[in-house]
């Protein structure tokens, strides 16, 4: 028994099985969500992004909160030497940071950061 007479629900669709077997694909309707980001105002509709902040050597930085779960966490820094690996084909970035607490041993003022733990101080 065929669907030929029968009409899509979905815009620009047609449908129509005689034999059993699909000839073309059949469409998939549009998202909600990206028919609500494409409606709404231009602003709304692109991303937000900041620039991703240059850290160089001499840069003030904070270690993120919860970041290591030590009490370094949220101690303020000089960004003394950045260096960069390669892995596999990708270079990784890395920062050696110089915390001010001096209550600290100086074999825990210095810690090598990854780029997402680092809040740079403006």
């Amino acid at each position: 028994m065929g669907c030929d007479a029968d009409k899509s629900s979905i815009l620009g669709v047609e449908i129509g099985v005689v034999t059993g077997v699909v000839d073309t694909l059949i469409g998939v309707q549009t998202s909600l969500v990206e028919n609500e980001t494409t409606s709404a105002s231009p602003a709304l509709s692109q991303p937000q992004t900041q620039p991703t902040p240059t850290i160089n050597k001499g840069t003030r930085v904070k270690i993120r909160p919860r970041t290591l779960g030590t009490v370094r966490d949220g101690l303020e820094g000089v960004v003394i030497r950045v260096k960069t690996e390669n892995y596999g084909g990708s270079i990784h970035t890395k920062y050696i940071v110089w915390l001010d607490d001096t209550s600290l041993d100086p074999s825990l003022r210095q810690i090598e950061c990854c780029l997402s733990w680092l809040e740079v101080l403006g």
